[in-house]
């Protein structure tokens, strides 16, 4: 596996655990943690979206699963 492949593995795990504590996520925020361009975070909550794990939001997304 690249490091590409890993770093972007990280963030979208990252992103699921965040969205598991809080329900949401925004784009920014995501930028500001990851240290990665809106380009890239959007993309990889299109995977997640595209793989049932989150719904989109304008300048985010929210969980799919109720929070515990």
């Amino acid at each position: 596996m690249s490091e590409r492949s890993d770093r972007q593995s990280a963030r979208m795990k990252a992103i699921m655990q965040t969205l598991q504590a809080t329900g949401e996520v925004s784009v920014k925020d995501l930028c500001v943690l990851h240290n990665a361009s809106l380009a890239t975070v959007r993309r990889d909550l299109l995977q997640l979206e595209l793989r049932g794990l989150l719904r989109r939001t304008h300048g985010g997304a929210v969980s799919i699963e109720p929070l515990f």
